[in-house]
């Protein structure tokens, strides 16, 4: 899989952390954020590697519910 360069601000400090799992993080962009971020999200899948500030990172996106407002 090709590394795909997070366009928004640093991974590291992206949303707030999840108990998903040790390290994980959850976060929700809309607006400008989600338009920028979209095209490449469709372009990647769950093996996809995200770099920010020099590390790399797995995501999974998902939408949110119509009844959530967060993680």
């Amino acid at each position: 899989q090709p590394e795909v360069a997070w366009p928004l601000g640093p991974l590291a400090g992206f949303g707030e952390p999840s108990e998903l799992a040790p390290g994980a993080r959850c976060g929700v962009d809309e607006g400008p954020d989600l338009r920028a971020l979209l095209p490449l999200a469709e372009r990647a899948n769950e093996l996809t590697p995200w770099t920010s500030g020099g590390e790399r990172y797995l995501l999974t996106f998902r939408p949110l519910l119509p009844d959530e407002s967060g993680c």
